[in-house]
Order: structure tokens, then sequence, then C-alpha cells
């Protein structure tokens, strides 16, 4: 009994170790500003384009290491584009930036 009680007491302190970093995550402010005056979607869907002009990205964990380098791609209004290629050549990387994660 005394066993169980102990191993509890260390899920609960890994707990209040993991809603520490939690509470740390949620006051940060991200350094990528917001549109003054956002579209909605129904109002993009006629005329927004996707365009990656010679973009060089590297992950904070290898700034050494570039993710992209020199890419461009423009895909028009109802254009589908696949990305295609082996793993390490970036296709994750150009839609984490396309959805603001970077």
């Amino acid at each position: 009994a005394f066993a169980v009680l102990g191993e509890v007491y260390g899920d609960l302190l890994r707990a209040a170790g993991a809603t520490e970093r939690l509470m740390e995550l949620l006051d940060t402010h991200s350094p990528i500003a917001s549109p003054a005056q956002p579209r909605s979607v129904q109002d993009q869907s006629a005329g927004s384009s996707v365009v990656f002009n010679q973009v060089q990205f590297c992950y904070p964990s290898r700034p050494d290491h570039p993710a992209l380098h020199d890419f461009s791609l423009t895909v028009a209004p109802g254009e589908t584009v696949a990305l295609v290629g082996p793993s390490g050549a970036g296709k994750s990387t150009v839609f984490q930036l396309l959805l603001r994660f970077y």
C-alpha cells in the first residue's frame, strides 16, 4: 500500500512540473503579428494566393542547418499543388510556415 502511495506522489510531482511548463507556454507571446483587419475565409477564397519568395528557414534547435534554402512557390487561387520529396526535404516545414507555427 505504501509503495502505491509513493507512486501516486511521484505522479503528482510530475503533473505539477508539467502544469508549470504549460503555464509558461500559455504566457508566451508570438512574435508573429496578426493582421489588423483579418478577412473571413469566404472573402479570401475569391482571389487569395500563397506565395513564398526565396524563403530561408532554420529551426531554432538547428540554426546552422537550413530546413529551407532559397525556396520559392506560388499557388494561384483554385490551383491544386502537391509537395513531394524525400524525408527531410522540407515539405512539413512549408506547411508549418504556412500555418504560422514559426
